[in-house]
């Protein structure tokens, strides 16, 4: 007896064998052979313990396998889909990895730890574990420097090794900056009392320019009768001797009347000169050193004081360099300065209050000089320790946010 095969289509194209339930009363003849005593000797020529296969079937061709898994499909789950749902590319991940779409694993590392309950926490960070970039501006923190005569412990112990001039660290020099890069000026003369004059101090209108040149401004008349002044500059007290004084250089191009190119200090409301001086005994392409020494007797309802460049309103045409200018507390000029009291410098003597907060480096000198190029500069130990305390904080208040129990 030949049974034939049945096939349908499904859904996928796919050809699959079903077989009709038949009664046992059409089978003929079944029946007799199956009922008394009767038993099967073998199966398609197969005798004993009998293990089918599709081949015994006819099924050889016939797809029995479950499709793949899929996003959207139960299926097969094999081991390289299991690697890639339980491993990124780089590193372990408890699911797959999360998108700005839909959630997913999240990325164990240095700050994250899972305990074997599943629990998914902070790493909290202490003194101890800083990340690479606090690290690194710790380690540029410790960079000290000390000088023939003067030693620096690792705990930051100034100490002496001559005993024969200072016998305690006590008597050791020290100033107070923010700096340490003080140029190669002349620091013998009085302090500057005027910031360093660029060209954004000043305005100017008539025709004429000003821009930096060297170490001062560039004047360029065309044609003009005016010049250029400054914005508020430091205030002069009453009954006190000052000195201002420049450097000046008066161009090959320059034609006009010097004794007209004035430099002053004055005052406002009025605009009236406290100080001030003229160019009257240059000529063109001459440099010279210009100052003017005066006092006034009060300084009542000013509002601000500046400096003024210009022509007396004479028309002038060509340039005129004008540098190192200089206020002084003085009957006589000193030499050019930059003023140390001032941004980026703020120098002082005073060991009080503020220096954790204004000061960055400390002076250390065996005499008390009036150059700071002459004292051993390092970072202070209130600095240091302030700077500490900010990466601390920074360290402990470093949290993740949205961080719960998985």
């Amino acid at each position: 007896m030949k049974v034939k095969r049945m096939m349908e289509t499904d859904d996928t194209g796919v050809q699959r064998q079903f077989m009709p339930i038949t009664h046992v009363s059409a089978v003929l003849g079944l029946e007799n052979i199956t009922s008394g005593q009767s038993k099967v000797l073998s199966v398609n020529g197969k005798s004993g313990a009998v293990i089918l296969t599709k081949a015994d079937l006819g099924l050889e061709n016939a797809i029995t396998k479950l499709p793949y898994a899929s996003e959207d499909t139960d299926g097969i789950l094999t081991a390289e889909m299991f690697q890639k749902i339980v491993n990124g590319e780089s590193g372990t991940y408890l699911l797959p990895i999360a998108t700005a779409e839909k959630l997913g694993g999240i990325k164990v590392g240095e700050l994250l730890e899972v305990t074997e309950e599943g629990i998914l926490s902070a790493t909290k960070q202490t003194d101890f574990n800083f990340t690479k970039e606090l690290k690194q501006k710790l380690e540029s923190l410790k960079i000290l420097k000390a000088g023939a005569n003067i030693s620096i412990t690792e705990d930051g112990t100034i100490s002496t090794t001559n005993d024969n001039e200072i016998t305690s660290c006590s008597q050791i020099k020290k100033v107070y900056s923010n700096s340490i890069d003080f140029g190669d000026y002349d620091y013998s003369g009085n302090p500057n009392l005027l910031s360093t004059i660029t060209s954004d101090y000043f305005t100017t209108k008539d025709n004429v320019t000003i821009v930096n040149e060297n170490r001062g401004v560039k004047l360029t008349f065309r044609n003009s009768g005016f010049g250029a002044e400054t914005g508020n500059v430091v205030q002069i007290k009453p009954k006190t001797t000052y000195t201002l004084s420049a450097k000046v250089t008066v161009n090959e191009d320059f034609v006009g009347d010097l004794s007209k190119i004035r430099l002053t200090y004055r005052k406002f409301p009025g605009g009236n000169i406290l100080l001030g001086t003229n160019l009257s005994a240059m000529l063109a392409g001459e440099t010279k050193i210009i100052s003017v020494t005066g006092s006034v007797v009060e300084m009542k309802q000013v509002e601000r004081t500046y400096l003024r460049l210009d022509s007396n309103s004479q028309i002038v045409d060509g340039s005129i360099n004008i540098e190192y200018i200089k206020l002084e507390e003085a009957s006589i000029a000193t030499p050019y300065q930059p003023n140390l009291f001032e941004s980026p410098y703020y120098l002082t003597k005073d060991e009080g209050a503020g220096l954790t907060t204004e000061y960055k480096y400390v002076g250390i000198g065996l005499k008390d000089f009036q150059d700071p190029n002459k004292y051993i500069w390092n970072m202070t130990i209130e600095y240091i320790n302030k700077q500490l305390q900010e990466l601390n904080e920074k360290s402990l208040n470093f949290t993740f946010e949205k961080i719960g129990e998985v």
